[in-house]
């Protein structure tokens, strides 16, 4: 495991042990047999890496590398996409050399 993995494992016991339960409070999400879906939550959890020791990529969950740069590009190239977050092309911000 990497180091990334320990300190969410650590981030994700922190959670479960001082996190706040939303049990006994009205939640949207319902299981598929309807009862409510209660979380454990906590606030501000900052998690900090030393990139001198290694590159933080947890390798627990699956991390689809493939497909990130396919999202990055649909996303730059999605006309709607850019309307509703401000996003401008390279290309028209480009400056023309003399």
């Amino acid at each position: 495991m990497s180091l990334a993995d320990h300190i969410f494992i650590d981030m994700c016991n922190d959670i479960l042990t001082n996190g706040t339960s939303t049990e006994g409070e009205k939640v949207r999400p319902h299981w598929p047999d309807g009862t409510p879906a209660y979380t454990i939550k906590k606030f501000g959890v900052v998690n900090r890496y030393d990139l001198s020791k290694e590159f933080p990529i947890l390798t627990l969950r699956r991390t689809a590398l493939k497909s990130a740069p396919r999202r990055e590009r649909f996303k730059n190239n999605n006309s709607s996409h850019k309307e509703k977050h401000h996003v401008k092309s390279m290309r028209n911000n480009r400056e023309t050399p003399c």
